[in-house]
């Protein structure tokens, strides 16, 4: 907190806003606790959907104490599955719209709860196929299928 305060006078001089990213280093309330007592309005937090499933906490739990401070929206998807072993489970990135996560809810509860307006980045969380132009072309696929389900949401249309 006491660094965020120092730096900012540098950020209202470069006209940006700083987002701090939910990871799995801390639980969705200490963060914002950081921007409660960091009290900036060019000093706020960025939503990822998917960070904090490390930390076992569901984006309800996420978006109810990050939503008010939020000023970017880092939309990823999801599924489970059984590792490649078999044994046990493995948390694999997904096109957007095409895995668990309810985007259309995150979306809306950030749309009701932000206190300013958030910009929205689309991720993924692909892992690697077998060669590098098979990665490309899975990437290139996801990122067309993403776009295409964010379009036909009314946030995104």
């Amino acid at each position: 907190v006491q660094i965020l305060k120092e730096v900012i006078p540098v950020i209202e001089q470069s006209g940006l806003v700083l987002g701090i990213e939910n990871h799995d280093r801390l639980m969705a309330w200490e963060y914002a606790e950081i921007a409660k007592q960091v009290n900036h309005p060019l000093v706020g937090l960025v939503v990822d959907t998917t960070n904090s499933l490390s930390t076992e906490e569901p984006v309800e739990e996420v978006l109810k104490w990050m939503a008010p401070h939020c000023v970017c929206c880092h939309l990823k998807d999801y599924t489970i599955k059984r590792s490649n072993l078999g044994i046990g489970l493995a948390i694999v990135g997904a096109s957007v719209g095409a895995g668990r996560q309810d985007v259309q809810k995150v979306i809306s509860y950030l749309q009701n709860h932000a206190k300013q307006d958030f910009s929205t980045i689309l991720e993924s969380w692909m892992e690697p196929c077998g060669t590098l132009e098979e990665t490309l072309l899975q990437e290139e696929a996801w990122a067309r299928d993403s776009v295409v389900y964010l379009k036909s949401l009314p946030y995104f249309a």
